[in-house]
């Protein structure tokens, strides 16, 4: 995709759990500057995705690395059409059961 940006951290850690604090407002501070540039020079949006899959084996589609993807993004753009047109039919609403048990792991 045209304008794709990752921001890697130079210490190799696989999770955002494992940064420092510094690092991680380090990571977070460019992770925003970059967002705002692509917002300003390339796109009128993009999306910024962080992918923790330890049960994907590494490979083309798995870095066991920490890194932040930044994708510039327009309407109905490629990666629109060819995935995200299918998200209402994949992110559904909780049911308030779902709801309550998910909730209660977090009391």
């Amino acid at each position: 995709m045209p304008g794709h940006l990752l921001v890697i951290p130079k210490r190799h850690i696989e999770k955002i759990s494992e940064l420092t604090k510094t690092e991680r407002n380090e990571l977070f501070d460019e992770v925003a500057a970059l967002q705002e540039f692509v917002v300003k020079k390339i796109s009128p949006g993009c999306d910024i995705s962080e992918h923790y899959r330890p049960f994907i084996p590494n490979g083309r589609l798995k870095v066991g690395h920490l890194h932040v993807h930044i994708w510039p993004r327009y309407p109905n753009d490629e990666l629109y059409e060819k995935v995200q047109v299918f998200e209402k039919n994949i992110f559904k609403d909780l049911s308030q059961e779902k709801f309550e048990k998910y909730k209660k792991l977090y009391e």
